[in-house]
């Protein structure tokens, strides 16, 4: 069974769930679920589309200083 999905029809979700001021970065992405569109229920496939300059997510957590042991 081959059926295809309209992207032009879905409606985009614009923005990110981070809170102020760590949505900044992310407030211009764009996802599209391609998984709901399809029925998927076992797992979710996003499209998701950057603007020049958008991060698809934040960055994880650095340490300040990063420490190594040699033996």
């Amino acid at each position: 069974m081959s059926r295809k999905i309209d992207i032009a029809s879905l409606v985009p979700n614009i923005g990110t769930f981070y809170p102020p001021p760590h949505d900044e970065v992310c407030l211009s992405r764009e996802r599209r679920k391609l998984g709901d569109a399809a029925g998927l229920t076992q797992f979710g496939v996003n499209l998701l589309r950057l603007p020049p300059g958008a991060w698809s997510s934040q960055r994880p957590g650095r340490p300040r200083r990063m420490s190594s042991s040699m033996s």
